[in-house]
Formats: structure tokens, sequence, C-alpha cells
């Protein structure tokens, strides 16, 4: 009789454990869904999380040609800007999930912001012309019409340079809304995954439950 009501009781425990985690697993759901609704997200198309601002060098040396054949004249120009490179998830490709403490994000790619910006204020341009070469003003311009289409190319190989900053930038909008707002929390890590890196590689952040967004920022 004993160990029928043992075994009675062990199955009511597992019963009631199981129904308790699910219930939890589904309120932490409804939190995280919650709070991308109230971040806004669903109703956007992308989330910038990523700025890299760096001095790039364009140049060119154009000839002037005798019966099309012999160049002769060379003009020499360059051009130097500062451009601010910004890159952004789509929202729509988006997912994550709960495991234990962690909630992951992934996401398949990084996309770069076009067209890039830059400050117009730190343009420097330079032309360097011989005897019967190309005039400098036209060089200049055909140089200005070639960056306008390696900008985008640029800014497609400068993404290796901003993983680490995209993934923590999801990471921080999402912890610190979450705690902002109040959102019940039960994980306490959260790890992004692009997938587009070569290494497939993951990055994992920590963050204190009871620790509150300003008085985080006020430590």
């Amino acid at each position: 009789m004993t160990i029928k009501i043992s075994f009675g009781l062990l199955v009511f425990i597992v019963v009631i454990a199981v129904s308790l985690w699910v219930y939890l697993n589904s309120k932490q759901t409804q939190a995280i869904q919650g709070a991308i609704h109230g971040l806004g997200l669903q109703e956007k198309q992308a989330l910038i999380v990523a700025e890299l601002t760096t001095t790039e060098v364009f140049s060119k040396t154009e000839y002037n040609y005798l019966f099309k054949d012999f160049p002769f004249g060379d003009t020499t120009t360059s051009i130097k800007l500062t451009a601010h490179y910004q890159y952004y998830l789509k929202l729509s490709e988006l997912s994550y999930e709960l495991k234990g403490d962690t909630l992951v994000f992934k996401s398949p790619r990084l996309y770069p912001l076009l067209p890039v910006a830059f400050d117009i204020d730190t343009i420097a341009e330079d032309c360097q012309a011989h005897f019967l070469a190309p005039d400098c003003k036209e060089s200049l311009q055909h140089l200005k019409s070639e960056i306008s289409q390696q900008m985008p190319q640029l800014a497609k190989l400068r993404i290796s340079m901003v993983y680490d900053k995209a993934a923590k930038s999801l990471a921080d909008i999402f912890y610190n809304f979450l705690t902002y707002k109040s959102y019940p929390i039960g994980f306490s890590k959260i790890r992004v995954v692009i997938g587009e890196e070569n290494s497939k590689s993951s990055r994992v952040y920590a963050y204190d439950p009871n620790c509150w967004l300003i008085e985080c920022l006020a430590e």
C-alpha cells in the first residue's frame, strides 16, 4: 500500500513539475514576443546593429593615346574621404529560441545600408598631370563616378569587421528593453549566431537578471 502511494505521489510530482516548466517556458516566450512587439520590431523591416567609420582613398590613372594604341601624357587623380558604414539585420529573417538560461538569436546574414554615407567636409582631392595629359577636372569626375560604384563593394568587404559589434548590439538592445520595461526575465545569457560568418561561430553575452538598465548605466 505504501509503495502504491509513493509511486502515485511521484507521478503527481512529475506531472506538476512538467506542467510548471511548460507554463513558465510559455510565459517566457510570451514575454519575448511582447518585447518584440513593444520594440516595434514587427513593424520594421531592418534593425541597425553596427556602424563603422573608416578613411578611404581612391586613385586612378588616365592616359591620352596616339592612334588609340600608344599611351602618353598620364594624369593621376586621388580622392580621400571619411566613410560611415551602417549594417542591419532583416527582422523577417531573425529567429529566436530559449535553451535553458540562454536566449538564442539567429540571423542568416548581415547587410550593409546603402548608399554609404560620407562627410563632404573630409573630401580631399589631388591631381598630378603631365604634359599633354588628360584634363584634371575630367579625370576627377571620372574617379567620382567610379567611387559611387566601389562604395557598395567596400561596404560588403567591411562586414567582417563589425560582426562583434552587431552581435553585442542586438543582445544589448533586446536585454535593455526587457529590463527597462520590467518584462519577466528567465534567462541570464543571450547567444547571437550570424550564419554568414565562415566559422559559423556564435557569441554569448552574460547578463545579471537583477541589474536594471538605469542602475547598470549608473555603475
